[in-house]
């Protein structure tokens, strides 16, 4: 299948994370959902990944990223919270 393998995760210190949610956009296409792997068909080419999580009302740690796709793979991305409040999330393309 051809799209976009994204995994969330953050330090399991900060447990009150796991009572929040995500916020996945794709080329300016929302959905909310929890922490762990999630797959998103695409078609080839290069999309637009957002991520925040909203905590305290309001959306923290945002990251974006470029991700090329190639057809008939699944681009595997990694998002993780940064270690201090106010930092924004990391996103990368794993191999």
């Amino acid at each position: 299948m051809t799209g976009i393998e994204l995994t969330a995760e953050h330090s399991p210190l900060a447990w009150l994370l796991y009572f929040t949610k995500l916020t996945v956009s794709i080329d300016g296409s929302a959905q909310t959902l929890g922490w762990g792997t999630h797959v998103f068909p695409t078609s080839a080419g290069v999309h637009e990944l957002h991520v925040t999580c909203g905590y305290l009302g309001s959306p923290r740690w945002p990251a974006t990223l470029e991700v090329p796709v190639t057809e008939g793979q699944q681009a595997r991305v990694r998002y993780t919270t940064p270690p201090w409040m106010f930092a924004k999330g990391r996103m990368t393309i794993r191999s």
